[in-house]
């Protein structure tokens, strides 16, 4: 042995799977199908805290004497890379709602997460995207990176699962990349945007704390999706002016980011509907004049959508046909 044991950054795991639309919030499906999701870097920012409450009283002298552990909150980041096989998953993820009750009770689904380190593998219960990020940059790097920053009922040890668990076999090691996007402004093809950032916000709201089953503090009751937020922000360079008309006229945009993998994969995003309400230039001698509008997403009169997308997996596929936001749940 080199030393002290280690469960170096290697050794992480995480596996998700989609809860099912009838289950009880926070409840795990009898027989889940798993998405297996490999962490970029120290992506993996979902954990527990436990804020005690500590009473403003008189009592007790100096020295604190209470403090009642009566919650856990579950919150942070996990971030991740656009690999073909988890793409739509992970697009579901945040923006895919159950529409059984009707447009007026439309939800995000409920998500499970296994998580697992050698000295604390763990369980993550009623999982939700509260909003979600997306990130091309076509300098430095040139990478795709995806956030989901999300809200959970409980964190709870699991010590059924284990590194043999976790396959990540059906996955291409290479992620979608910004040199092979072709991106539209208004069905146009635009060649100089240096980098763009999709963000959905869903408004989740924490519901009250109350018991749950197996748990030795309160958790949350709920966590209800709102209104969706959609927003779209580009860098390129200011040598149209589309986005300034748009904004003085009230005109209306579209934006289309279709990736073409070389192992035959394709990915397509499209904001059929876009207002714009800023456009910052940037005239600095010393470089090229920038631009940066920024752009909501709504429906049209006559449609619900405010965005499309999907993934078709290769090579037998070469175009992809019939995106949509209303894929059938697993």
């Amino acid at each position: 042995m080199p030393g002290q044991v280690s469960h170096g950054g290697w050794r992480r795991h995480m596996r998700i799977c989609r809860n099912v639309a009838a289950a009880e919030y926070g409840d795990v499906p009898g027989a889940p199908s798993w998405q297996y999701l490999p962490i970029v870097g120290d992506g993996m920012k979902l954990k527990a805290t436990s804020p005690r409450y500590v009473s403003d009283i008189n009592m007790g002298g100096l020295r604190r004497r209470v403090a009642i552990h009566h919650q856990q909150v579950v919150e942070g980041d996990i971030s991740w890379q656009p690999w073909p096989e988890i793409t739509q998953y992970m697009l579901d993820m945040a923006l895919l709602r159950v529409g059984a009750a009707g447009e007026n009770y439309q939800d995000i689904y409920g998500h499970v997460i296994d998580f697992y380190t050698p000295v604390d593998p763990r369980r993550y219960r009623g999982v939700v995207v509260d909003s979600m990020s997306i990130s091309a940059s076509g300098t430095g790097d040139g990478t795709v990176s995806g956030t989901h920053s999300c809200i959970a009922r409980i964190e709870q040890e699991n010590d059924a699962i284990d590194e043999d668990d976790f396959d990540y076999s059906g996955l291409t090691l290479v992620p979608f990349m910004h040199w092979q996007s072709r991106l539209e402004v208004d069905d146009v093809l635009v060649t100089d945007v240096d980098s763009w950032t999709l963000t959905v916000e869903n408004n989740v709201e924490r519901g009250p704390l109350q018991p749950l089953a197996g748990a030795s503090v309160g958790t949350i009751a709920y966590a209800i999706a709102g209104r969706r937020t959609i927003s779209l922000e580009l860098t390129k360079l200011d040598n149209m002016d589309r986005f300034n008309e748009a904004i003085r006229d009230g005109a209306l945009l579209s934006f289309t980011a279709r990736f073409v993998h070389p192992s035959g994969h394709n990915w397509e995003i499209q904001l059929p509907r876009l207002y714009s309400e800023e456009n910052d230039e940037d005239g600095s001698p010393s470089q090229q004049a920038k631009q940066n509008p920024r752009m909501e997403a709504i429906c049209g009169p006559d449609d619900d959508n405010d965005i499309i997308y999907g993934v078709d997996l290769g090579p037998t596929t070469s175009t992809l046909a019939d995106i949509t936001t209303t894929a059938v749940p697993v």
